[in-house]
């Protein structure tokens, strides 16, 4: 499958996170609105090494080749959980702050990423969907 084309699992993998961002943006909101001083952030891990590839490999979403290809890219499970660190023990993270490797770059040390106007992350109506919908998944809200 391509998964810059964003076929089948791949596209819901992709939409998982964009759900992920959408959600911590409405939260920090959420929060702002109610005086919190609670931050909301997100981080990503770029490209780990971890069991995600075998598993998709397993089940017949990609190839063992091309598989192996791309992950001589990856860097490690720990290094992969450099942009949730971050935004733990930088002393600079803000409410909204995006950690993960830089630009392109699958792995490296984690930035703050800017988004900017990345197309849906702060579409209210995305935001309030995704809100409501979480809020009948666990069964009630958190405010």
């Amino acid at each position: 499958p391509d998964m810059a084309a964003g076929e089948g699992n791949w596209r819901r993998y992709h939409m998982t996170k964009l759900a992920n961002a959408v959600f911590t943006y409405a939260l920090k909101s959420k929060l702002e609105s109610r005086g919190s001083k609670v931050k909301a952030m997100v981080a990503h891990p770029g490209l780990a090494a971890t069991e995600l590839q075998a598993t998709t490999v397993n089940s017949g979403g990609w190839d063992a080749g091309s598989a192996n290809n791309f992950m001589q890219q990856a860097q490690s499970p720990e290094d992969g959980a450099a942009g949730i660190f971050r935004g733990i023990a930088d002393p600079e993270a803000r409410s909204g702050d995006f950690f993960g490797p830089p630009g392109k770059s699958w792995a490296g040390e984690a930035e703050r990423i800017d988004v900017g106007a990345e197309p849906g992350l702060y579409d209210e109506a995305q935001m309030e969907l995704l809100w409501a919908q979480s809020v009948k998944a666990v069964g009630g809200d958190i405010f």
